[in-house]
């Protein structure tokens, strides 16, 4: 998995794709989001 650097952090991709869920996405969406994506990445 690739990382990115966030400050002094280093985070996962996935991480930066999902740091609105919970505000625009209910949990149920935000999981089927990432069980779709996760083995399909975006171009």
């Amino acid at each position: 998995m690739k990382y990115n650097r966030l400050g002094d952090m280093h985070v996962s991709e996935i991480c930066l794709g999902t740091m609105t869920f919970g505000e625009q996405n209910s949990l149920a969406e935000a999981i089927d989001s990432i069980h779709f994506r996760y083995p399909n990445p975006a171009p």
